[in-house]
Parts: structure tokens; sequence; C-alpha cells
């Protein structure tokens, strides 16, 4: 273990990867504290700068600090303006924007600060200790299982937006779709090309991730949303020594539930806020104070959330296998530069594993040291002009998408029409998220179930004969089987209900 340690120093503690992961945390970090940009939106805007790196190592390191500094950076706006910067700051809000109209905005950025830091060294820690056994038993997983864990994590996101299961099924479906065009990997042959060459390659992760998430986030706000900022003034970043003995207990309890839960597929980063929330809320002794500005409402759940982060590295990274629209970025960029994560990195490429690893320790404290000194920085962005900036945005994605194939096709022909087609389906208040889980997650399927019919002479039952395959089915029949009965439920009890009236 020292010396995958000193591996992992050696490699990530470099001048060039040091200056990815500070350019990372800015970049992260100036997309986190605007409203309504989450981690998928920024990562999706800045994936295709990270794409000409040249370095594996420097680029994942700087889509780390990225995603670690988005969800970092979320809590600001939520603190000071009440408008969370992502889905799992909404908790930190509510707690947080009370406390700034006590004028105690100060304390609740400074704890935010603290608590996350908290969280991320105990979560990189909890990573580096952890991350070993989980490849040793990785490396049980065949094409069977990963057959049938690919199913499981369909069936998880599905059950992550369980407010619709059938506009998700439909979105996964269309994610697959857009992941088969291309070559057939299995004839070689091309298939839904529409005739077009510059589709013999597929469409560009990348690309799709930027026109779902980047434009059709940037148009929706600029057309449908008219968010006014008003910040109201507060005291010195300071935070008195009571407060600090408050939160930082709330801070180790919320990193242990958000380092458990952020190992679950699909929503653990975002459940693990709430239940930090409820727990805290649960031992205090005046749990009425809370939402009227408790500074445990600030501290557990902002280090559920950053602790959730490191953790959800720990799937991708040991079985390959996306549990949510962020890891499929980060697995995308990983692909692009030929590298498929499993087990097998550990071995293959240690330098490039631990580098990463030590790098989430590296990138914490260096957002610790931007957004605790520079925080009123980052509420002067606040101030300018959201159509400004999303002009401004919008015209850094498209200097962006053309840079990856120096191709004015990908403009026209796939980044226009992809935009159009999510900006339509977004007013359908559809969630977009299944299409990027699908585009992953339906060739890994395709891959690892033709392989396993190969292999066992095309016999279906191999997949129940696994332990293993049979229990990631188990599971995800029982998730499906929730979900749409569940939605069965909330139609009959809607109809019976409009009945009465």
């Amino acid at each position: 273990m020292i010396d995958n340690l000193l591996l992992g120093i050696e490699a990530a503690f470099t001048i060039k990867n040091l200056l990815y992961c500070f350019y990372g945390a800015i970049l992260g970090t100036m997309v986190g504290v605007l409203p309504g940009f989450g981690p998928t939106a920024a990562l999706s805007i800045l994936l295709p700068f990270t794409i000409h790196i040249g370095d594996p190592l420097s680029a994942l390191i700087m889509m780390s600090a990225i995603y670690i500094a988005v969800m970092y950076a979320g809590s600001t706006p939520a603190i000071l303006t009440n408008v969370p910067g992502e889905i799992t700051s909404v908790v930190t809000a509510l707690d947080g924007y009370a406390m700034t109209k006590k004028g105690k905005a100060g304390a609740a950025l400074a704890i935010a600060s603290i608590g996350s830091l908290i969280a991320g060294i105990i979560g990189s820690i909890f990573v580096f200790l952890v991350v070993e056994p989980a490849a040793k038993f990785a490396v049980k997983f065949g094409p069977v299982e990963l057959t049938s864990l690919c199913f499981l994590s369909f069936a998880s996101s599905l059950f992550l937006v369980k407010k619709n299961p059938l506009k998700s099924v439909s979105m996964f479906l269309l994610g697959i779709f857009l992941g088969m065009i291309g070559i057939n990997p299995n004839t070689a042959m091309p298939r839904f090309t529409m005739g077009l060459d510059f589709l013999h390659d597929g469409i560009n992760f990348a690309i799709l991730a930027v026109s779902l998430f980047g434009f059709v986030e940037l148009f929706y706000n600029f057309f449908n949303q008219n968010i006014i900022i008003k910040l109201s003034k507060f005291k010195l970043f300071l935070i008195s020594k009571s407060e600090l003995c408050r939160g930082i207990p709330s801070s180790l309890r919320g990193t242990a539930i958000g380092g458990f839960f952020g190992l679950l597929p699909g929503f653990g980063h975002v459940i693990s806020p709430i239940l930090s929330y409820a727990v805290e809320k649960k031992i205090n002794k005046t749990p009425g104070k809370f939402g009227d500005g408790m500074i445990e409402g600030v501290a557990g759940p902002e280090s559920a959330n950053n602790a959730s982060v490191q953790t959800s590295f720990v799937p991708m990274l040991v079985l390959g296998i996306p549990f949510n629209s962020v890891m499929s970025l980060v697995l995308a960029s990983l692909v692009m530069y030929d590298i498929i994560p499993g087990p097998l990195v550990m071995d293959t490429k240690p330098m490039l594993f631990w580098g990463v690893i030590v790098s989430f320790l590296m990138a914490n404290i260096i957002l610790f040291l931007l957004n605790y000194p520079l925080v009123f920085l980052w509420i002067h962005l606040l101030k300018v002009n959201q159509k400004i900036l999303i002009a401004m945005i919008s015209v850094i994605c498209l200097i962006g998408v053309y840079k990856i194939n120096n191709n004015i096709n990908d403009i026209f022909f796939l980044l226009l029409p992809l935009t159009i087609i999510g900006y339509i389906l977004r007013l359908l208040q559809f969630d977009l998220t299944p299409i990027l889980l699908g585009f992953v997650i339906g060739p890994l399927f395709e891959k690892y179930f033709v392989r396993s019919l190969l292999i066992h002479n095309n016999d279906i039952t191999i997949f129940l004969s696994s332990p293993i395959s049979l229990i990631c089915l188990v599971v995800s029949a029982a998730i499906l089987y929730r979900t749409f009965t569940q939605e069965i439920y909330n139609v009959n009890k809607s109809k019976i209900s409009k009945i009465k009236k």
C-alpha cells in the first residue's frame, strides 16, 4: 500500500499535472458557481478541451478536478442566492440561505469549504484503501457478469429518474440507438449512417454531451428562466469557534454517509446529502430550527456531497461501468485515449491508476485554498448578466466542438440537430440523463452480450448460472418491478382523485 501511495505521488505531483489540476479546479469552480449548471453540464462544456492534452493521466486529473470543483462550488450560489448550482446543493440551500439572510453567509461559506475539505481528505483515503480489494473482487467479472451489470445500470438509471419511467426508457433507448450509429463491431458493416461518411466512426461522445447538456441547458436558461440574483450583504468571511465546533462533527458524519452511498450505482451522490440532512435533524436537540439557519444543516450535506464524489470513481475505475452520466463522461475521455477502465488497469497502467487517486487529495487541497480566501471573486461572477454569460459560453462551446475533429460538419450535422432535438425533449419535460447512459452502456451491453454467447455456444441460460450475474438480474428485476408498480399506483391514485372531485 505504501508503494502504491508513493507511485501515485510520483505520478500526480509533477509540475504539469499540478497545473492541470489547478486549471481544472479554476474552471470547475467558475462553472460551479453559475446557477443551474451541474457537473454533467460543466464536464460536457469543458470536455473538448481535455481531449487534446495528449497525456491520459493529465486529462483525467483535470477532469476529476473539474468534477470535484463543480460539486465543491455548487454551495456558493445555494448559500448566497438560494439558487443551487447543481442538484445536490438543494439541501444546502435550506439552511445556507437562511444563514445569509441573518448576515451569517461568511460562516455558512466557511463551514461549506471546511466540511468539503474534511470530506475530500477522508474520502480520498477511503478510496485508496477500498479500491484494491474492490478490484480483486472485480476480477471475477467476466463477459456474462458484465452483461448483467450493464442491465443493472440500466435499471438503476430508471430508479434514479422514477418520476416517469416510460419517458426514461424511451430516452435510454434513444441513447442506445445513437450509440449504435457507425460501423457494426460484429459485422464491420455501417449501420444507421444514412449514407454520411463522417458517421462511420459514430457520434463523438463529447459532441453529444455538449449538445444535450451544454447547449440545451444554455438555451433553456436563456429562453425559459429569468434568474434575478440579489446578493445580500454579509460580514467578513469568518466563522466563530462555537460554530466550528458544531459544524465539524456534522462534517464527519456527512463524510461517512457520503463515502458509503457514493459507492452505490446511479443515485448515491444525490441521496447522500438528503440522508445526511435527515440524520443531523434527527440527532439534534433542536430539530425545529432546521431550515432557519442551522450550521449543521450546511456542514453535513456538503460533506456528504463531496465524499460521494470521491467514492463514485471506484465502480468506474475497477469495473469499467459508468453508473451515472458524469462517470460516463470520464469513461469516454479514457476510451478516447484507448484506455478501458477495469481491474487490469491497476496492473497494466499503475502510474495512471494510483496517480488519479492521489490527485483527488491534491484537488481538494487546491480547491480549499481557492474557495476559502477567494470566495468574493466567485460572488462577482454572479453579478454579471446571465444572458451575457450564456452568449460567452456558447462561443466557447462552438470552438471546443470544432477543435475535436477540426470538421465543420460536426457543428452543422451533429451539434445543431442534437441540440434542437434535446431542446424539444427538454420542453416536453423529458430527462436527458438516460440518453448519455444508454449511449455508453448500450454498446458495452452489446459487446459483452455477444461475447458471452460466443464463449458459451449461444446458451442464454448462462446468465442465470453465474451467481454474480443472477444477483444483478434479480436486483434489476426488483428495481424495475418497484419502479413500474409505483408508477401504476400513482396513475390509478390520480384517476381516483379526479373521479372524486
